[in-house]
């Protein structure tokens, strides 16, 4: 069976690429956004962590602003986003989840200086560096999440 066979049979690859797009968006979606959930359930967890073990203060400085406000910011885009997905607003789940990568960084980046600035001795740094490594290791995965969602999506459009 030769190529032009296998095109008669099943249509050109690219309608079978958006077909495949088409049947498969609905668990993207919901990957992508359970991984969103995740990465700021640990994001929260690690940054309160690192707080009370290294016992940093929360005071009104910008950079715990620059912390909670970006953590805060992400969960409402991850929530916006979880909410267009229940409607199958592809656009706009893509967008919401963006912006949460962006806040999410932000937040960890914000954390782990003040968790620097608030560190002495060679086992807070230890702490630090790992629970950043982790937070780092899961910004990659739901990072890899948006991309194979935009890969979806353009395929739809196409």
């Amino acid at each position: 069976v030769g190529a032009a066979d296998a095109v008669r049979r099943f249509g050109p690859p690219s309608e079978i690429a958006r077909a495949y797009a088409e049947a498969a968006m609905p668990d993207r979606l919901r990957r992508s956004c359970v991984a969103a959930a995740l990465l700021g359930g640990v994001t929260l967890l690690l940054m309160r962590l690192r707080t009370v073990i290294l016992d940093i203060p929360g005071g009104g400085d910008p950079l715990t602003w620059f912390d909670r406000g970006g953590l805060l910011a992400a969960l409402a885009c991850i929530g916006a986003a979880w909410w267009m997905a229940s409607r199958r607003r592809i656009a706009l789940v893509r967008r919401w989840l963006h912006i949460a990568v962006g806040s999410l960084a932000l937040s960890v980046g914000a954390s782990l200086v003040r968790a620097f600035q608030g560190a002495s001795g060679d086992s807070a740094h230890a702490l630090i560096v790992g629970t950043a490594l982790v937070e780092l290791m899961l910004l990659g995965a739901l990072m890899a999440q948006l991309a194979q969602l935009d890969r979806y999506a353009r395929r739809l459009a196409a």
